[in-house]
This record gives C-alpha cells, sequence and structure tokens, in this order.
C-alpha cells in the first residue's frame, strides 16, 4: 500500500488494488526516472498481477503474495 500511496502522489495517478490483499504484499524496488507503466509493470510481473489502465487510475488484480 506504501509504494502505491508513494506512485500516486509522484505520478499523479490513482493506483487501485482490486483484490485488498495486495495492499499487504512487500516490495524491495529502486527505480529511477522509469514511466509509472514501466514500475507498475514490474510490480505486476513480481506477483503475478494483472494490470489494467483506465485514463489516469491503474489497477492491479490477482491472488496476491
Amino acid at each position: 500500500d506504501e509504494v502505491a500511496r508513494q506512485l500516486e502522489r509522484i505520478y499523479k495517478v490513482d493506483v487501485v488494488f482490486t483484490n485488498p490483499r495486495l495492499a499487504r504484499c512487500t516490495l524491495t524496488a529502486e527505480f529511477d526516472d522509469e514511466p509509472i507503466e514501466a514500475i507498475l509493470g514490474v510490480i505486476a510481473d513480481t506477483f503475478s498481477l494483472t494490470l489494467t489502465r483506465n485514463g489516469n487510475s491503474y489497477a492491479l488484480d490477482g491472488e496476491g503474495c
């Protein structure tokens, strides 16, 4: 959840977890000047999630970690 909130603040987007359990997953990563799509893509791949975009909102869906 903390990573999602930081991305929202930095990139001025909304990041939504369709499964509330996803907010408890732990991620340690460092990104330098990467586009939001690339960052969320890495997160989705890491946890086997589906990433969808609707305008300025991104949704991550899956079973969780």
